[in-house]
């Protein structure tokens, strides 16, 4: 298993989408893929893409080794680029082995609409503070708000772009009234 991520800030934000303790234990993680950094808890979808996203395949972290990486860095200015090679994460002093979760994670790019109706629905307003926060994790800190592109009874999409052409996307299902 070889990765790398560029900034652990992406993890952080693509990080906030992950299921807790769902019986799919599949998306009880984040999945990273090549130029792809994705999670969801089935309500929501987090996803940045990125050509500096680099893997050699498609691996599934569980919660528990992504929040053991974010917290070997606290502290720690900068970028932080995370690097996997051979199972392992080096960080500092710290050796985090990494053993990918064993099953298939939903192909995220379906549920991201490629086009959208503008017809308005409700939402769980936790969820959009989650998207909110994760826009602003992955641009730094600037311009955390999100302009949400509504799509009635469908999920709805926001997207940013960072300086130099990385994006995040995000999709929020809507309640039912």
């Amino acid at each position: 298993m070889k990765f790398e991520i560029p900034k652990l800030a992406w993890l952080k934000a693509v990080m906030l989408a992950a299921a807790k303790k769902d019986v799919r234990y599949h998306i009880n993680g984040v999945m990273v893929r090549n130029g792809e950094l994705a999670a969801t808890n089935g309500h929501m979808v987090l996803m940045i893409k990125s050509d500096g996203i680099k893997s050699d395949g498609e691996y599934i972290i569980d919660n528990d080794t992504l929040k053991m990486i974010v917290s070997t860095h606290k502290g720690v200015k900068g970028d932080n680029p995370i690097e996997v090679k051979d199972g392992m994460v080096i960080t500092g002093s710290s050796k985090i082995s990494i053993n990918p979760i064993d099953g298939k994670f939903p192909d995220i790019n379906l549920a991201i609409p490629q086009e959208t109706s503008g017809k308005i629905a409700h939402f769980n307003y936790e969820y959009l503070l989650t998207c909110q926060k994760a826009n602003g994790e992955f641009l730094g800190g600037k311009y955390p708000w999100i302009k949400l592109q509504h799509n009635g009874g469908k999920g709805a999409k926001f997207e940013s772009e960072d300086d130099v052409g990385n994006k995040l996307v995000g999709v929020v299902m809507p309640i039912r009234i």
